[in-house]
């Protein structure tokens, strides 16, 4: 059996395309969207595994760890002696073991990676609560769901569809958090979301 150059070529583009379908940060494109992507989705892959398994989780039991992990070095610094009596806290609470842990989660990513999240320095609170209004919940809002089937009949997405979902629907929804990063919280240049 012969291959034309057009069919190989057709061949390898579909293949590069199911690779990057397969992982959850493959179709951004801007490096920005990216890094974000895939410093996130290391959280989120794990969090989704573990309600994937049937191991349940509140929103806000959610909140209080995905905050800290991304708003990075910085805030799971915080975490080992914050508190809610100062103004000015990050996290608003101390919990050294959660910050261990997260911690060890942050660096199970390669180096290249972390520099290329951190090097954006994103308003972090913003990304937390677009990621999180973007999650599968309860009618009720108070448990994190995971989706049984997806739409047209098909069977339970996998939890890298369900990481890409949530990640893509952030970004839709709250396009801000793409512009925003720490700074401008005080210089005021953050792009607001419209009112709806």
């Amino acid at each position: 059996m012969k291959f034309s150059f057009l069919e190989a070529a057709l061949v390898l583009f579909s293949l590069v395309a199911f690779l990057a379908d397969a992982k959850p940060c493959g179709s951004f494109s801007s490096p920005k969207e990216q890094a974000i992507c895939t410093y996130a989705s290391n959280f989120l892959l794990k969090m989704f595994s573990e309600v994937k398994a049937g191991e349940k989780k509140t929103v806000n039991h959610v909140r209080v760890h995905l905050l800290p992990y991304m708003g990075g070095e910085l805030t799971l610094e915080a975490l080992k002696t914050d508190s809610p009596d100062d103004a000015g806290c990050l996290v608003c609470y101390a919990d050294p073991p959660t910050g261990e842990g997260l911690t060890g989660l942050r660096n199970s990513l390669d180096s290249a990676s972390l520099a290329a999240y951190d090097k954006f320095q994103v308003c972090f609170p913003r990304l937390t609560e677009a990621l999180l209004g973007a999650f599968p919940q309860t009618a009720d809002g108070v448990w994190i769901s995971f989706p049984s089937a997806a739409r047209g009949g098909k069977g339970s997405p996998t939890v890298e569809e369900v990481v890409r979902q949530v990640v893509s629907t952030a970004f839709a929804k709250h396009p801000e958090v793409l512009s925003c990063s720490l700074d401008c919280e005080e210089t005021g240049t953050c792009v607001e979301p419209a009112i709806q």
